[in-house]
């Protein structure tokens, strides 16, 4: 029965209860014995059971005996009005903090994943930091590697050179050995 209650609740406050379901909900909270949990509920009820008892009052066509009697009617509807609005937005505070409640924990849940998440990115990141400073070794590595290209380069111009003086030499020779001349005795 209570949870049948719980739901006819939920429906009301989403307006789809039919008439019957609505009368159902009044009369169970006109009884003394309402479950705790559920009583928060009964002053809403109840001012909603004035309110249609007093309408009904009010349909008496009888002529207000004064003026005043009238004024006083207005401003008890007033009251009763302001009362309900008051009402009204309590529940929905309280409604709005039990689902705020719920969202926090949601947030704090989504907080700590995020947290655990980004320190294992982290960890990776640091890791490939550390890897990027070899880097730098291997940069120097290639600077020196170039240098060993221009080595080689100058290498290769010196055995030219080389070359060239053994032909230099040797053309020299021939040079020599054509501008020999015999002795003449």
């Amino acid at each position: 029965m209570q949870e049948e209650i719980k739901e006819l609740i939920e429906k009301y406050f989403e307006g789809k209860t039919s008439i019957e379901e609505e009368k159902k909900l009044k009369d169970f909270f006109l009884h003394e014995n309402v479950p705790a949990e559920l009583v928060k509920y009964r002053g809403y009820f109840s001012v909603i059971r004035e309110e249609k008892e007093r309408k009904m009052k009010d349909l008496d066509f009888e002529p207000p005996a004064s003026k005043t009697r009238l004024l006083n009617s207005a401003t008890f509807r007033r009251w009763v009005v302001a009362a309900a609005v008051i009402l009204l937005v309590g529940l929905g505070v309280f409604f709005d903090n039990e689902r705020n409640q719920n969202k926090k924990q949601e947030v704090t849940e989504a907080y700590k994943k995020t947290e655990l998440a980004l320190q294992y990115a982290g960890f990776w990141v640091n890791k490939g930091v550390s890897g990027a400073e070899e880097l730098k070794y291997f940069n120097r590595g290639m600077e020196k590697t170039a240098m060993l290209d221009y080595y080689e380069q100058s290498t290769n111009k010196m055995q030219k050179l080389s070359t060239f003086n053994k032909g230099y030499f040797r053309m020299n020779m021939i040079s020599t050995f054509t501008n020999y001349q015999p002795i003449k005795k």
